[in-house]
């Protein structure tokens, strides 16, 4: 063992690994990593879920007593350790010696220290009947705030999180590109054959990992690797459904509601004809069923598959002072309960208990509460968008992707949601 350069993994607080000289290092972004050649060849490895399970561990720790919370379940824990200890091993340079240490609060004797190596599986398999899996939310979530400028020939995504800021900008005619990775994340919820998605940029590339290894396989570890060392690497372990979600609907809501706001820069009149038709092309390009399906919670199989023509109109529900529930791009009320005014015709609407909902704006002491009047306002947006043309999208409410799990009122800086086409009305949200 000591003929060879070794990682040991030996968490502690704020710790995940020592390398060969005992310097301590955390699990920052999911990444293992030697940088000093002196202790061995340079290597990054990284595998999302691996701060998530440090930080559990930290969270039930009082490092002070060097005890850790009763519940504490030392045996599922290890059985994930042991798993992310495996694929390190597998990934990293043969001349390196892995070990792996218990806690020093870990006082169960469910393992020792043991070496890393071909026979791990045989303790991983031990562990892993007796192991109980309690599905709990993770210990660690970064949620992205996300904004979008649309430019003459692209769109510009601002991504935040914290202190960290970083613009990419994604030309027009890479949004085909933009929409199949988008996709590719959509499925990779379900599959794990391809946990690893890239999406290629002049200048930096959109990286997403999925989590493959312990109890929340429906996160990854998403980041920005740019052409220049000299930024700082954005990271950010996500949900996936809620970061697509994010992406998304940020990228669609400019290119859907952008198209009046150039106008007003630029002095220009609105469009008509094929101009407007083409400024709709990069909304069309983009527009995924797959995507949408799934930020709505709704299963694929359930959804009307294609429009029959481009999109090129788009309007929000939501209910206002004076019975107004519907509005356009430049945010003119254009319709009621039973009838939307689009810009190719008015539409006759056809919706049991829209009227009643609509209603509960002047008579808020009639509502139940918020969140039932917008789970209720959803699934009659979903069958008020089955009664408009293919042209039209629909969009409700709005969405907040720096808190995703918060149902929120209509809020004209925030996201609004796209209204799916589905035969099932009672799924969803």
């Amino acid at each position: 063992m000591t003929d060879k350069h070794f990682i040991r993994i030996s968490p502690d607080i704020f710790v995940l690994y020592q390398d060969g000289e005992g310097c301590c290092s955390s699990a920052y972004s999911d990444e293992v990593s030697n940088v000093n050649r002196e202790l061995g060849p340079v290597f990054s490895i990284v595998v999302p879920g691996l701060e998530e399970w440090c930080q559990r561990y930290e969270d039930a720790t009082d490092f002070a007593n060097t005890t850790t919370d009763p519940s504490f379940d030392w045996r599922s824990w290890h059985f994930e350790g042991l798993q992310f200890a495996k694929e390190i091993w597998q990934q990293m340079p043969r001349n390196y010696t892995l070990i792996y240490v218990p806690p020093f609060e870990d006082r169960s004797h469910t393992i020792k220290k043991l070496v890393v190596d071909e026979n791990i599986d045989a303790l991983i398999e031990s562990l892993g009947p007796k192991s109980s899996f309690h599905k709990m939310p993770p210990a660690l979530q970064n949620d992205i705030d996300f904004s979008c400028i649309r430019n003459k020939d692209s769109i510009t995504v601002h991504f935040k999180l914290g202190r960290a800021e970083r613009d990419v900008t994604i030309p027009f005619n890479r949004l085909e590109g933009l929409r199949k990775w988008l996709e590719n994340l959509t499925y990779c919820i379900w599959h794990s054959d391809k946990p690893v998605n890239v999406f290629q940029l002049s200048g930096c590339d959109l990286t997403f990992y999925k989590q493959t290894i312990g109890s929340h396989k429906d996160m990854g570890q998403f980041w920005i690797n740019e052409d220049y060392d000299s930024c700082p690497k954005f990271s950010a372990y996500v949900n996936i459904r809620l970061f697509v979600k994010g992406f998304y609907l940020s990228v669609m809501n400019a290119l859907g509601f952008g198209i009046y706001p150039i106008c007003l820069r630029t002095g220009d009149a609105y469009p008509t004809g094929e101009e407007l038709k083409q400024l709709w092309m990069p909304y069309n390009t983009l527009k995924s069923v797959k995507v949408e399906s799934n930020i709505s919670n709704i299963f694929i199989g359930q959804f009307v598959d294609a429009n029959a023509e481009p999109i090129n109109e788009t309007y929000v529900m939501f209910p206002d002072y004076g019975g107004c529930i519907f509005w356009d791009t430049m945010g003119v009320g254009c319709g009621s309960y039973d009838e939307l005014n689009a810009e190719s015709g008015d539409i006759k609407l056809n919706v049991p208990g829209l009227k009643e909902w609509s209603e509960y704006y002047d008579n808020p002491e009639k509502c139940p509460s918020f969140d039932c009047n917008w789970k209720d306002g959803w699934q009659l947006a979903l069958q008020v968008r089955n009664q408009l043309p293919d042209n039209i999208d629909l969009y409700y409410m709005c969405y907040d992707p720096s808190h995703p799990q918060e149902i929120v009122g209509y809020n004209c800086r925030l996201l609004k949601i796209i209204v799916p086409r589905i035969s099932n009305l009672y799924n969803g949200y």
